[in-house]
């Protein structure tokens, strides 16, 4: 009886501390530049302005507890990934929710830095990592940065 009372709160602790997260270090609070903007889901496909030197916060919700995690990546108009864009990913960080229920979604939040002139394109893309080469993302979306001086 005291075994398995045991094992239960162990595998309360594993899941509530991190046997969900997406291996990204949301353990710790991961500070990021103040964004010159936000855009969530609503603004997929939309042209966002951004000056040069400053940063633009995605921000999407995330269940680390069912595998779906977001993963960014600057791609070109066709998704292969660019290394020398106008634009780079800055840094992200998962939010938990305000509430400590198990299974309760959180918020990605990905930072997009403005480099110089030009446009980039960030590609997010909500999947379960195991799956990438297996099935698509259940959720895509794509931001077009026009970075301005």
């Amino acid at each position: 009886m005291v075994r398995t009372w045991l094992f239960a709160v162990f595998a309360v602790l594993f899941a509530v501390s991190g046997g969900c997260s997406s291996g990204s270090g949301e353990a710790e609070f991961v500070e990021l530049p103040e964004p010159a903007v936000v855009v969530t889901a609503r603004e997929s496909g939309e042209t966002v302005p951004l000056r040069s030197g400053s940063c633009a916060k995605i921000s999407l919700k995330e269940n680390p507890s069912t595998g779906y995690l977001w993963s960014f990546r600057v791609v070109d108009d066709k998704g292969n990934d660019v290394e020398n864009s106008c634009v780079e990913l800055a840094g992200e960080r998962f939010l938990p929710p305000d509430r400590e229920v198990v299974g309760a979604p959180g918020i990605r939040e990905a930072m997009v830095r403005g480099l110089r002139p030009g446009r980039g394109i960030v590609l997010g893309e909500c999947m379960r990592p195991w799956e990438r080469d297996k099935k698509p993302p259940i959720v895509t979306v794509r931001y077009f940065f026009e970075v301005s001086r």
